[in-house]
């Protein structure tokens, strides 16, 4: 703020600081600063604003005002639609007829400044009426004579007597009064245009000699570029005259050519007929050469509407608006405006409202497909470079583009599996392998992870489409077995019949030691699968076979689905009797005959069979009864029943010591009346009759 500022702004009241400023010493107060400082301060409540107070006393003082304040004083009288004070001002000679009051007027009201245009002369005109005024005033007033005047223009000619100069003078007074006709009529063309009053604007262009006929665009561009007016004023104006053009009536049609009185009447209406509305495609150039984009962008969306525009409105013009929303919208942006508009409303809620409130921006402009003839790659490149990856991935075509951008971190794995699946299987594949390339080419950790999940969702999401076997060599190859495992799973997982994926999994874990795997997929109910290519799976000879150390997997299977005998097998070969132990104790006691008997088969020691049986004791026998006699059945079709001799004898002293063995006396009843342990014990005797035949009669008594 100067230093007048803060003498106006000292003054308690607003009338007293008005005055001041206005009867300031040679005027020094009476500049455009002192009016924007009394613009900027806020009226008491029930008063006039101070600057209202500054213009009355300016009027109350004699003579004109200056043309900053005639032109401020203009503005201020239009806005409030008293343009009949303002031409009571000027009759009155306080405000002189200039084009910058009718500019000033035409702001807030293009039709009122019409009559001021009519009534404005040139300025040094302006100024010599008014130094003529106050030399009448002097004259009659005594205070001097005209010699002693410094009459400006008309008074050099007239001191020096020189009738030279006075031709010259009024030959250039003429000139410029002539000059500011010209003007005047273009003005109020103009005036009639920024009311969109087409009528006028044909009558007033019909006044011209000679008449000519509008020309729409340059009307259009030159309210783009009105001076002194906001830029939201210079807009709203241009639209409604562009949307008053497209309802204008078509131009009449063209005769035939071979008509020739009909082609002559055409020529001849046609000086009298408006000129057609610029196409779609020229409106919008105009409004991005004067950079409004929202606007350009709303004209393209009519055109796109119309039958006749979507021609007219081409690929490149339609790029271009896409591309300068995108530059303009950037997406840290246009994420803060739209959330800002959003006020906790839905997403999707709150980009329709984005998409009514402002300018589509260029994203919404390709997901709606509004202008449906951008060129697709260009657009993908200004995503690109903008880190809209999401966006440019649904735009590029060509298959090194795509996988290029889905590598990209930004771009997520629902993004990556939905581009994939628009693509052929070989450019899918390629995808692919792309994004696994990145995992093992990426130096930091997170984003070899992110590349990593992307690539597996792709697998996943897409193997029918790739095809499995080009999938699991893609991974293969990557050298990645959990990667591997994970696939497989998930196919497992939409696949349960299929045996062979179950197959293909076991045979993976099985590479990568994943013993916890092997043992759950064997053991899970629903897990389908051959239990003897799985048993052959787990057999093949490899440094250190993993159930060696882990039988689970093995016991799974073959307790499932009753292989037995052959899991025996299996252990015996690797000497692994622990674990044959393991499973008769604490897995699966009542199949001891089976293991028995693939013990025997294998060409095990019966004493070694005889060491695993050991732990079956009387409570076993009680559960299964019949467990002796499958024993007895096993050993005896394999010629081993000795080998049972001693556990029988066993079980024998375990009875007698629980008192439910007894021998059997004539005419006595049994110890036990119990129906297991007496069936039990029958049994116990007669498998030792048959391991231990008698060797003196009365053995049993």
């Amino acid at each position: 703020m100067t230093t007048d500022d803060l003498v106006i702004a000292s003054l308690i009241r607003y009338e007293q600081a008005a005055q001041f400023a206005a009867g300031s010493p040679k005027q020094e107060l009476r500049t455009l600063a002192t009016i924007q400082a009394f613009q900027l301060v806020m009226p008491p409540e029930g008063q006039q604003p101070p600057l209202l107070l500054y213009f009355g006393c300016l009027l109350r003082r004699k003579g004109a005002l200056k043309a900053e304040e005639a032109n401020e004083l203009a503005r201020g009288v239009a806005a409030q639609g008293q343009l009949a004070l303002l031409s009571k001002w000027i009759s009155e000679g306080k405000i002189l007829p200039t084009k910058g009051v009718a500019d000033a007027v035409r702001e807030r009201d293009p039709k009122g400044a019409i009559g001021f245009y009519r009534i404005a002369k040139p300025d040094g005109a302006a100024q010599r009426a008014g130094l003529a005024e106050r030399l009448e005033q002097r004259l009659q007033s005594g205070l001097g004579s005209l010699g002693a005047l410094p009459v400006l223009g008309l008074g050099t000619a007239a001191a020096e007597g020189s009738a030279e100069d006075a031709e010259a003078a009024a030959a250039a007074a003429a000139a410029a009064a002539a000059a500011l006709a010209k003007e005047v009529e273009e003005m109020v063309v103009q005036c009639h245009a920024e009311a969109s009053d087409l009528e006028e604007v044909i009558a007033a262009c019909n006044a011209f000699e000679p008449p000519r006929r509008p020309n729409w665009l340059a009307l259009l561009g030159a309210i783009l570029s009105a001076p002194g007016q906001s830029p939201e004023a210079r807009v709203g104006k241009a639209l409604k005259l562009e949307s008053t053009l497209r309802a204008m009536p078509p131009p009449e049609p063209e005769p035939d050519p071979e008509d020739e009185l009909a082609v002559m009447a055409y020529k001849m209406n046609l000086v009298h007929q408006p000129p057609p509305c610029p196409s779609y495609a020229d409106t919008v150039r105009l409004f991005l050469e004067h950079g409004c984009l929202d606007e350009a962008t709303k004209v393209a969306l009519d055109a796109v509407g119309s039958l006749e525009g979507s021609e007219a409105l081409d690929a490149s013009l339609q790029t271009r608006i896409v591309e300068e929303h995108l530059s303009r919208h950037a997406p840290h942006g246009a994420v803060a405006r739209i959330a800002m508009d959003c006020h906790g409303l839905p997403l999707m809620a709150c980009l329709m409202a984005s998409l009514i409130r402002h300018a589509p921006n260029g994203v919404a402009l390709i997901q709606t497909k509004s202008l449906p003839d951008f060129e697709p790659f260009r657009i993908a490149q200004r995503c690109e470079a903008l880190k809209l990856m999401p966006i440019a991935l649904k735009l590029y075509t060509a298959v090194e583009d795509v996988a290029r951008v889905m590598c990209h971190d930004a771009v997520g794995d629902k993004s990556a599996s939905e581009r994939v699946a628009s693509l052929s299987p070989t450019d899918g594949l390629a995808c692919l392998r792309a994004l696994l390339r990145k995992k093992s080419s990426e130096e930091d950790a997170q984003l070899q992870k992110k590349a990593y999940a992307k690539a597996l969702a792709v697998a996943r999401t897409h193997a029918d489409l790739l095809g499995h076997t080009n999938v699991v060599s893609a991974l293969e190859e990557l050298g990645s077995d959990a990667g591997l495992l994970n696939y497989l799973q998930a196919r497992m997982g939409a696949n349960p019949a299929a045996k062979d994926l179950t197959l293909e999994y076991l045979r993976v874990a099985k590479r990568a030691g994943r013993v916890d795997e092997l043992e759950r997929i064997t053991r899970e109910p629903g897990a389908a699968y051959e239990p003897q290519a799985v048993l052959a799976l787990l057999d093949e000879p490899t440094t250190a076979p993993s159930w060696l150390a882990d039988p689970r997997p093995v016991i799974n299977v073959c307790d499932r689905h009753d292989l037995i005998e052959q899991m025996a097998g299996m252990f015996h070969r690797h000497a692994k009797y622990g674990h044959l132990k393991l499973y008769l104790q604490h897995i699966n006691p009542g199949k001891a005959p089976q293991v028995t008997a693939g013990l025997l088969d294998a060409g095990c020691d019966a004493a070694r069979v005889g060491e695993l049986l050991k732990p079956l004791g009387l409570a076993e026998l009680k559960r299964d009864a019949s467990l002796v006699t499958r024993l007895i059945k096993a050993c005896e079709e394999r010629k081993q029943l000795p080998l049972l001799a001693g556990w029988l004898n066993a079980r024998k002293a375990e009875m007698e010591a629980a008192a439910v063995w007894e021998e059997p006396v004539a005419g006595a009843a049994a110890a036990s009346t119990d129906p297991t342990e007496v069936l039990l014990r029958v049994e116990l005797r007669q498998a030792l009759l048959k391991a231990e035949p008698p060797k003196a009669k009365g053995f049993w008594g």
